[in-house]
């Protein structure tokens, strides 16, 4: 799949971030952007000697990518349903899905792996939303992905989803 990504290669030692697996790109760091790139693009991310450092959402300013895997994974709603399982599994550690709790935040951005992008539970009905441009992307995989998910293994089987797109700041005025 990556292999049709666009690719964003980067300066000299500015790769150092990502190998510790920081979550963003910021736009001093890219040496080169690809023709043609659009805002939400999902591209590859290279060091300067074409060494493949993760997949990513393009987005345009300071924070150039926002990084969703750290290889050259698949982004796919097989990946999106994989990272609801995973948010949905540190939830029940924590404790926070029980009887007596039907509300909770169950995505949190890129403490989830998900930049940009909340999944608040209550109850039947997950609130899906986007606090970047980019993040819109993401939200409607992740509105693929709660169709076989978490809402209904919270509250019996009801599958409810309200997808909420919130606008991105600059795009407001």
């Amino acid at each position: 799949m990556s292999s049709k990504l666009k690719t964003i290669i980067l300066k000299r030692g500015k790769e150092e971030s990502l190998l510790r697996f920081h979550p963003w790109v910021f736009s001093g760091a890219i040496a080169r952007l690809p023709e043609n790139i659009e805002e939400g693009e999902t591209v590859r991310i290279e060091s300067y000697d074409g060494k493949t450092l993760g997949i990513g959402h393009y987005e345009i300013g300071s924070i150039a990518v926002r990084m969703l895997d750290n290889s050259e994974t698949a982004i796919d709603t097989a990946f999106y349903t994989e990272r609801l399982n995973q948010a949905w599994a540190l939830r029940q550690r924590l404790g926070l899905i029980r009887p007596d709790n039907s509300t909770f935040r169950l995505i949190h951005g890129e403490g989830d792996f998900l930049p940009g992008c909340v999944v608040d539970v209550y109850g039947d009905t997950a609130v899906l939303q986007a606090h970047i441009d980019c993040g819109h992307n993401i939200v409607g995989k992740l509105h693929e992905g709660f169709a076989f998910h978490a809402v209904g293994q919270c509250n019996g089987g009801t599958k409810v989803c309200l997808l909420a797109d919130v606008c991105h700041q600059r795009n407001l005025s």
